[in-house]
């Protein structure tokens, strides 16, 4: 009975060591799952984390991207604006020299007028050379007692009421409007004036005309490949003088439209440089204008398309 009593116990203890062996390795099964699962959990949320951060990042890159051109296009229009605002400056600059040049040879005549006791037709043909030399049309002289006269090339009239001649009987050295030549129908001309001085006495006035044409001749009319051009024109839009290789309307302001046409008039009119986006007939443009404070009403004139502008910027960026 007690070997029976023994089998039993140890087969009951054996089955409760198996039973618990069975127990342990279900439960280390059930943990491993657990394990398992949390790694997969954690391994999901963090690439969920690292895919939304990557959004984010990429996302953060494309507006970063986006505001940086941005900044490189401000940049590179406004470098394009100064470039406008300067080729302005330049081209005023040039005019004033050549205003200098013909001014610097009339005080060479009048110093040498003022050692004659009166200035004749025949003494003008002394400065022949100068008249060839500088494209004069003619040199003239006016006397500031009778305010008669008289030219190189042979005319006689009373110029005392001409405003370049009163001016300089004043003391000033003058530049006229434009005006119609007398003796040549339709040619458009400018003078210029100086004061003759005898012992410290105004005796007269020594003045030559030229063809507004030489300004056109000597300065810079366009720049960029041909694709911008300047000109110049009076407070009322009309030409002074302009490229010959662009086709302009009579007046600028009749291929300008929209309410920056006013602010043009109103800024030239009042002697204030300026800068316009503006329509056109053929397309946007930029226009910058400053006045010529040396002169009557004129007004220098830079132009450069939108495409243009557009086609500078590529460019630009390629090299950025």
């Amino acid at each position: 009975i007690k070997a029976k009593v023994n089998r039993v116990v140890g087969f009951l203890m054996k089955k409760h060591v198996m039973e618990e062996k069975t127990f342990k390795v279900l439960t280390r099964e059930k943990e491993n799952d657990n394990i398992l699962k949390n790694i997969k959990y954690h391994s999901i949320k963090n690439y969920s984390i690292s895919f939304f951060v990557s959004i984010l990042i990429t996302m953060g890159m494309v507006i970063m991207g986006d505001i940086y051109m941005d900044a490189v296009n401000e940049t590179l229009r406004m470098g394009l604006h100064q470039q406008l605002l300067e080729l302005s400056k330049q081209g005023i600059s040039q005019i004033k020299q050549i205003n200098e040049e013909y001014f610097r040879v009339l005080r060479v005549m009048a110093g040498s007028m003022a050692d004659m006791e009166t200035v004749t037709t025949d003494d003008l043909d002394r400065f022949t050379l100068d008249v060839v030399k500088n494209s004069f049309l003619r040199v003239g002289y006016v006397d500031a007692d009778s305010g008669i006269a008289k030219t190189s090339d042979g005319y006689s009239f009373y110029a005392g009421d001409r405003s370049y001649v009163a001016d300089a009987l004043q003391g000033q050295e003058q530049i006229s409007a434009i005006l119609q030549d007398r003796t040549e129908v339709g040619r458009e001309i400018i003078v210029f004036s100086v004061p003759v001085y005898e012992h410290g006495r105004i005796k007269g006035v020594v003045f030559t005309a030229l063809g507004k044409e030489v300004y056109g001749d000597r300065i810079t009319m366009d720049f960029y490949s041909g694709q911008g051009y300047s000109f110049v024109a009076d407070n009322d839009g009309q030409f002074i003088f302009k490229n010959q290789r662009k086709d302009f309307p009579a007046n600028i302001f009749d291929s300008y439209r929209g309410e920056q046409v006013e602010k043009i008039r109103e800024d030239i009119r009042g002697n204030q440089p300026g800068m316009l986006q503006v329509d056109t007939t053929d397309g946007k443009k930029m226009v910058a204008y400053s006045s010529i404070d040396t002169m009557h009403l004129w007004n220098f004139f830079v132009v450069l398309p939108e495409t243009a502008i557009e086609s500078q910027m590529n460019l630009s960026r390629q090299r950025v």
